[in-house]
């Protein structure tokens, strides 16, 4: 981490502000983590440390991590975006993942960031997914008023 940041990370959830900060917690969390997928694929952290390292990229961004003695158990970047079909401004969960051995935490970060979001940044819609179609994580969404539109299809060439 860097060192403006570094001084207070011993527990708890921290805003991303920095791209170093960003690169080094989402290598914290995926060096952590057994094989993930997105659309059938393997995540590939350092096409996403490469990507978000665009100043103006990580600019629409919110990202957030949860950490325990100095280490990241979770992670969750949240884009701005607007969608001119239908006028409205949205939130979407892009990427948020969690060391699987640390529990709880990634629903706690989902929340109070989502919380932080709210009182800074005007939108009208939340989008989020569920790429793993994990049961616990749709359960999660529902409790939470999330509605479900219609799956995703994709295809690999």
């Amino acid at each position: 981490m860097s060192e403006t940041t570094k001084v207070d990370l011993k527990n708890g959830i921290h805003k991303i502000e920095l791209i170093e900060d960003f690169v080094s917690a989402i290598n914290q969390i995926y060096a952590k983590m057994d094989k993930c997928t997105h659309f059938g694929c393997e995540i590939n952290s350092s096409s996403i440390n490469s990507y978000f390292s665009n100043p103006q990229r990580f600019k629409g961004c919110f990202c957030f991590a949860y950490f325990l003695n100095n280490e990241a158990v979770s992670f969750i970047c949240w884009i701005k975006d607007y969608d001119p079909r239908v006028n409205k401004k949205i939130i979407q969960e892009y990427m948020w993942a969690s060391d699987s051995t640390s529990k709880g935490y990634g629903i706690k970060l989902f929340k109070k960031s989502l919380d932080y979001i709210k009182n800074i940044y005007k939108f009208d819609i939340i989008l989020t997914g569920n790429s793993e179609k994990n049961p616990k994580l749709e359960k999660f969404y529902k409790k939470n008023g999330f509605k479900v539109e219609s799956d995703i299809f994709y295809k690999l060439n």
